[in-house]
């Protein structure tokens, strides 16, 4: 009796290793990608002053982007970024200060053209806090940039080899659709706004009539043995208008960073065998540990 139970539970367990084996657990790397990036920064903001102010900005950036459970043509993303700088006035004798973070989460359909070549189309919800510090406004010295809404999103890559070393190009794409901003009236304090509740007309719809913005980069991945070094250019361009005022934000910048996939596991799943799917470049890389 016990020959014939161990029998028939050898042979249970044997097929349940045969099944594991001939059906593997597709899931997705998390492909992170942090860069810093400095640049040439310009502000204007007719809150604290009428003038353009320049200087420069320091910026580090991370995107984290991974396919969803059951198809590898949809993609999630996340971004985040936070950036400090100065900029002066044109008589060189005031000096701006600025402080900003941004949150981007959305997703995108990845569309493949031909083998080396890849584009993907979606869209995101873009958090964005900035502060502006003037020291010289006695009555108003502190300006808040708050916005959220849509935005459009495009990417698309080219891999090549060059010198035996396997290259690509990255170019992505971020216009705002829809959303709202903070942007109080000219004069009013903060004070009045917060403590005593002068609210009146300080939350604006914003579309492409009162907001135009770009944000986009060309990247260029260099793929080593065990690491990849990514040097790119960036710009991010806004102009918006309320309460009879013109805002004006723009960056360029230049960029150093790396990018590597993340594969976490969970309980006793990192001794099985996973089919691990690589979101840069669509497709399979089986786990052979």
């Amino acid at each position: 009796m016990l020959k014939k139970f161990f029998s028939i539970s050898t042979l249970f367990i044997c097929f349940s290793l045969l099944g594991q084996n001939s059906v593997l657990k597709e899931s997705s790397f998390v492909r992170s990608t942090p860069k810093i990036s400095i640049g040439m920064l310009e502000i204007k903001d007719p809150y604290l002053s009428p003038s353009l102010y320049k200087g420069w900005v320091l910026e580090a950036k991370k995107q984290n982007s991974r396919f969803f459970e059951k198809s590898r043509k949809y993609t999630f993303f996340s971004h985040y970024s936070f950036s400090g700088g100065t900029a002066l006035h044109p008589t060189k004798n005031n000096r701006m200060l600025y402080l900003g973070a941004r949150m981007i989460l959305g997703g995108s359909y990845n569309y493949i053209s031909f083998q080396n070549f890849h584009v993907a189309f979606g869209a995101g919800t873009e958090i964005g806090l900035a502060g502006k510090y003037l020291a010289r406004n006695i009555n108003n010295p502190f300006s808040l940039d708050l916005y959220t809404g849509l935005n459009g999103v495009m990417n698309c890559d080219y891999s090549f080899c060059l010198w035996k070393i396997n290259c690509k190009v990255n170019y992505g794409l971020q216009i705002p659709l829809l959303g709202a901003m903070f942007v109080p009236q000219q004069g009013t304090t903060y004070y009045e706004i917060f403590s005593l509740k002068n609210t009146d007309n300080i939350i604006h719809f914003s579309s492409l009539h009162n907001r135009q913005a770009i944000n986009h980069f060309l990247d260029f991945d260099i793929r080593l043995k065990k690491m990849t070094i990514k040097l790119g250019v960036s710009q991010n361009y806004r102009i918006y208008r309320a309460n009879d005022m013109v805002f004006k934000y723009n960056i360029w910048g230049i960029s150093l960073g790396t990018a590597f996939d993340i594969f976490r596991y969970f309980g006793n799943e990192q001794n099985r065998e996973v089919k691990l799917v690589a979101p840069d470049v669509f497709r399979l890389i089986e786990n052979k540990e």
